[in-house]
């Protein structure tokens, strides 16, 4: 049983201190029980306001990170550690070599076994740390494992030890100040928005065909990109592609914002993109910003390879999933839902009270009671 003297650490070295389930579900939840601290890297831009989790940064090579974070630990001796990827895991099990009683959990939020690939340069070191290592640390030292989708229990669902699907959504204050931003804002400044990290492969260059299939008829149309660009695309490359296109006037970059900056942009939308290539993660993924446009009432065009999206979104007529790299097809759907604009905004309003993270918050309490 936990106890409100007790110390977790949430251990999150692959991921910004900021991230939303890491620090804004996570940490905020657990800090209601008992003490918390948080070892991340450095973000971009934060905002963290006042609370009780005490925050730690690393930053430089990876084996510099992994240092630092061992130093802070060893000075913190957590009760408990909460791992959120596997290089947290591989850093938390040394930890517990010199400290046996300190319990470990692993938040695993991807699906992290489908990531070698025969295509991968270094396709031997990932297949032996995602396919051998974790799963040999999983089952020796990890002491419960919570999950994100239910894709992931055909790995975890036979384990013995407590396994939990905790969903990403968003906290009740989030949605009901985002319903409120959204309410006072009449007018619409963008017709469309992306929040999130900006990359190839979730679907950038998509949203400029599109914008530039749109512009024929809608010449003044927005399109706001909310968020850093990260990955397989370059800043050089998108803005080359918007000039070369004649969209300066249509696009607009944010680049890296605080959390509680997206709200504006989103109260000032009016169809909120979720568009990701294929991929084991992405097919089985439940992307955070879905939740976040449906609390501002935004119907959503997603992917049609998002198994999740379809449930969640394209079920409950709050959106439409149209095929990746179609931008004729995109462009139809979205004339579609704005043909049909309340009847997909009463659905988005209505579906969102059912998609709050108090109901998983018991669930992560719960969880915690199993584990310690």
């Amino acid at each position: 049983m936990i106890k409100s003297s007790n110390l977790v650490l949430m251990l999150a070295l692959g991921h910004t201190i900021d991230d939303s389930r890491v620090y804004h579900r996570m940490a905020k939840s657990i800090s209601k029980i008992c003490r918390v601290e948080l070892i991340a890297l450095k973000a971009e831009v934060s905002d963290f306001g006042q609370n009780e989790i005490r925050l730690h940064t690393v930053e430089g090579s990876r084996i510099k990170q992994v240092v630092t974070a061992l130093r802070l630990i060893k000075k913190m001796r957590p009760d408990l550690i909460h791992c959120h990827d596997p290089k947290s895991v591989m850093v938390g099990v040394t930890y517990r070599l010199l400290r046996r009683k300190t319990k470990m959990v692993f938040d695993v939020h991807e699906l992290y076994e489908t990531y070698p690939t025969a295509s991968s340069r270094r396709f031997t070191i990932s297949f032996l740390l995602h396919r051998v290592v974790i799963p040999f640390l999983e089952k020796f030292f990890v002491d419960g494992f919570i999950l994100c989708v239910p894709k992931q229990k055909e790995r975890y669902g036979r384990s013995s030890k407590p396994v939990e699907i905790i969903y990403n959504f968003p906290a009740l204050d989030d949605i009901d100040n985002l319903s409120a931003l959204s309410s006072k804002s009449i007018e619409k400044q963008y017709l469309l928005i992306y929040e999130g990290r900006i990359a190839q492969a979730r679907g950038v260059f998509q949203y400029l065909d599109i914008v530039k299939e749109l512009k024929r008829e809608v010449p003044d149309l927005k399109l706001a990109l909310v968020g850093p660009i990260q990955g397989d695309a370059s800043e050089v490359e998108i803005r080359h592609y918007i000039e070369t296109n004649s969209l300066s006037e249509n696009v607009i970059m944010t680049g890296a914002i605080p959390y509680s900056g997206v709200g504006k942009y989103l109260a000032t939308s009016r169809i909120g993109l979720n568009l990701l290539a294929k991929s084991p993660n992405n097919n089985h993924g439940i992307q955070r910003k879905v939740f976040e446009y449906m609390a501002c009432g935004i119907p959503i065009l997603g992917s049609r390879n998002l198994v999740y999206f379809r449930e969640f979104v394209v079920n409950k007529g709050c959106g439409l999933a149209v095929e990746f790299d179609d931008p004729g097809e995109a462009v139809k759907a979205i004339k579609q839902m704005l043909q049909n604009y309340s009847s997909f905004h009463s659905n988005c309003v209505r579906t969102i009270k059912s998609y709050c993270w108090a109901s998983e918050e018991k669930k992560l309490f719960s969880f915690y009671e199993k584990v310690t």
